[in-house]
C-alpha cells in the first residue's frame, strides 16, 4: 500500500514500519530467503496486520518494484522510443548503478511481474502505438517484443549482478544495446507472414 499522506496517522507508522522492515531485510539477505514470520517479528507487528495490507510478501515487493520503476519512467518519459532505445537502455543500468543494495535485491529478486504492469506497459504502450514499424505488428507479436525487450534487460542486469559487477558498466551497456536492438531489427526483417498486419 503506497501510502498518499492522508491515511490516518496509525496506518502511516505501521506502512513505514512494514517498510522499514523490508528495507533491513533486503540488506540482510536475498528476497527468497526472507519469510512473512520474519518481517513481521522485525516490524513488531502481528501477522493479520501485515495481510490487512497485503495478500503475500510478492505484492510488498511488487509495489517497491514500481516505486523504484516509476522514478525511473520520470527520467526517461521524453525520451522518443524507438528511436532513443539505445539511450532508454543505456539509461536504465546507469540509473540502476547509481541505486542501493537494497535496490539491487528487489530488481533481482524472481517475482519481477510486477515490473511488467503499469510503468513498463506505459513505456511499450508509446513505443507500439507511436512509431510506423510497431503498428505493423499484431498483439501477439507486440508482446512477445515487449517481453523480450525488458526481460533481456532486466536478465542482463541480473547477470551483471550475480557476477559481483565484476565487468565494466560501459561494456554491460553495450551488449545489452546490441543484444536488444539487433534481436529486434533482426526479428523484424526476418518476421513470419503471421507476424504482420
Amino acid at each position: 500500500m503506497i501510502l498518499t499522506g492522508k491515511e490516518d496517522l496509525r496506518v502511516q507508522r505501521t506502512m513505514k514500519t512494514i517498510w522499514n522492515a523490508f528495507e533491513e531485510l533486503l540488506y540482510e539477505k536475498t528476497y527468497d530467503k526472507i519469510t512473512v514470520k520474519e518481517l513481521c517479528e522485525r516490524a513488531k507487528i502481528n501477522k493479520k496486520t501485515f495481510y490487512t495490507y497485503y495478500e503475500t510478501l510478492d505484492d510488498l515487493l511488487g509495489e517497491y518494484q514500481n516505486v523504484y520503476f516509476t522514478e525511473y519512467w520520470e527520467s526517461i518519459k521524453d525520451y522518443d522510443i524507438p528511436r532513443d532505445i539505445r539511450r532508454s537502455i543505456a539509461h536504465f543500468f546507469e540509473y540502476a548503478s547509481r541505486q542501493s543494495k537494497t535496490y539491487e535485491r528487489i530488481m533481482s529478486a524472481v517475482p519481477v511481474k510486477a515490473i511488467g504492469d503499469g510503468i513498463v506497459k506505459e513505456v511499450m504502450d508509446r513505443f507500439w502505438s507511436e512509431t510506423a514499424f510497431a503498428k505493423t505488428y499484431p498483439p501477439f507479436y507486440r508482446n512477445m517484443v515487449s517481453t523480450f525487450w525488458v526481460n533481456t534487460t532486466l536478465d542482463i542486469y541480473k547477470s551483471w549482478l550475480d557476477s559481483g559487477k565484476k565487468w565494466p558498466l560501459e561494456d554491460i551497456i553495450a551488449t545489452a544495446q546490441e543484444l536488444i536492438v539487433a534481436g529486434i531489427e533482426s526479428f523484424d526483417q526476418n518476421r513470419p507472414p503471421s507476424a504482420r498486419e
